[in-house]
């Protein structure tokens, strides 16, 4: 009997994988669910489960249906790090982050040596709980330190600041096109209050500005274009971020920010389409400078890790590359260097 039920949980775990590769998860399902499940084939379902919650439109009643399976295989899944890893999936989906940073150090501590993918997908996934908990606790700037920045900006900016979005306790404003800048340019009121201090030991902080296009669609679309994604994830790093951070400092990424483009890594400098009192200003013992943002390809991303930034914007220059505003379709700088 046994060995029966061997073979036919044999079948089914190829069946499982065919599925897989076809994308028939619903299939999946309904196979899982009418069959006699043991802690394996539970595993299974719970994935299956989760996978699908994640593109449905009700997917708290997927996500019950998971927990529900793994309560009732809990003393199999104590030490399990795949147990453990789809029960910090289901809390972090449910946006309970702290909870689920746990479940994923727990499921770390027993991944096989002999299963690297499952120990990427724990990390990649602890790494967003923590980053997600970061940008929570993070406080930004005071009301009366942000009304301050919004009148900086509309005074050297030319036009009122328009409230877009929000990355945690950082506003994104969006200020759109002028006589004298002829494009739309995000900016942010909150990454001032990270109170860095420079090696001086003097309050240097700083907000980011990224120009786009006049023509960017600046409404509230359905679907967020790559470059107010691209925008928000860095925000999202600076706030996580413990490096000093300043003019010419870089950041790069795995992947490119978009499937549809190359860009892998963002630079910062000053804004030099713009005069020297608008770049800058004091509020009490802090400076505060108005970075631009400027998103870089790998060559490009590659050349400042080994030049400076003077360096790279020197070459834009020399190949009469426009940075101000950002058009992702523009030439790679350093296609020509050899």
């Amino acid at each position: 009997m046994e060995q029966q039920y061997s073979e036919q949980k044999k079948q089914i775990l190829k069946q499982i994988n065919d599925l897989y590769k076809d994308g028939d998860l619903f299939k999946v399902i309904d196979l899982l669910e009418n069959c006699q499940l043991d802690f394996d084939l539970c595993l299974q379902l719970v994935r299956t489960y989760i996978n699908v919650a994640r593109q449905s439109g009700d997917p708290y009643t997927l996500f019950s249906k998971a927990q529900r399976l793994l309560d009732n295989f809990s003393k199999q899944g104590h030490d399990n790090s795949y147990y453990q890893f789809y029960q910090g999936c289901i809390l972090f989906n449910s946006g309970l982050i702290a909870d689920s940073i746990i479940r994923f150090e727990q499921a770390l501590k027993f991944v096989p040596a002999t299963d690297p993918t499952l120990l990427c997908n724990i990390q990649i996934y602890k790494d967003k709980a923590t980053s997600l908990e970061t940008v929570a606790s993070f406080n930004g700037c005071s009301k009366d330190e942000e009304l301050l920045l919004l009148s900086h900006y509309k005074k050297h900016f030319n036009n009122e600041p328009m409230c877009y979005s929000k990355v945690g306790s950082v506003n994104l404003y969006v200020i759109k096109p002028s006589d004298n800048h002829d494009y739309n340019m995000l900016v942010t009121t909150g990454l001032s209050g990270k109170n860095q201090k420079s090696k001086d030991g003097l309050s240097e902080d700083f907000e980011l500005c990224f120009a786009l296009p006049k023509d960017f669609s600046t409404s509230d679309p359905k679907e967020v274009p790559f470059e107010i994604s691209m925008f928000e994830e860095v925000v999202t790093n600076l706030i996580c971020q413990k490096d000093f951070i300043g003019f010419g400092y870089y950041l790069e990424k795995d992947r490119s920010f978009s499937k549809t483009t190359a860009f892998n890594g963002v630079m910062f400098c000053g804004l030099g389409d713009y005069k020297k009192e608008a770049q800058c200003m004091s509020i009490g013992d802090k400076t505060i400078s108005f970075l631009e943002m400027i998103p870089l390809r790998p060559m490009e991303l590659n050349f400042r890790k080994n030049n400076s930034a003077n360096a790279l914007l020197e070459l834009f220059k020399e190949q009469q590359i426009m940075l101000t505003p950002f058009i992702k379709t523009r030439d790679d700088v350093c296609r020509t260097i050899s």
